[in-house]
Formats: structure tokens, sequence, C-alpha cells
């Protein structure tokens, strides 16, 4: 599991920002297709795969912090 705690606040992917473990990129579909700037677009209803402390996409510090707010 990744640990919000342990952000990477210079990353350019979800997955860097996020410090996930091998096993779990290569079971991310974002992943998968390299789609880590605009992983939210991938995700069906805007809500995260893996467990987190937010429900949608759009409260995601990567989200936020990637300036995708409009």
């Amino acid at each position: 599991m990744c640990k919000r705690n342990k952000c990477n606040k210079k990353a350019e992917n979800c997955w860097d920002y996020w410090n996930c473990p091998k096993e779990a990129r290569e079971s991310c579909p974002p992943y998968l297709i390299d789609f880590g700037k605009a992983c939210w677009m991938f995700v069906s209803g805007m809500r995260p795969r893996v467990k987190r402390d937010f429900q949608h996409c759009w409260e995601c510090p990567w989200f936020k912090e990637s300036g995708s707010e409009a």
C-alpha cells in the first residue's frame, strides 16, 4: 500500500508521488499505459483504486498539486 505521509512532492506521475511499490504499479491500469500525469482520467467514477483517505480523485493531493483542478 502506498503511504500519503511519504509523498514525493517532485514526482511527475501519481505512482511516484505516492511511492507505490513495484507490485502495486504492476497491477495499476494507469501505470501499465503510462498515464500517471492524469490518472484520474482513466479511473472509472473518479474514485481511487487503492484505499486512500479520500473518496474521489478531485480530493487527491496529487490531483490538486499537479494543477488539474479547474
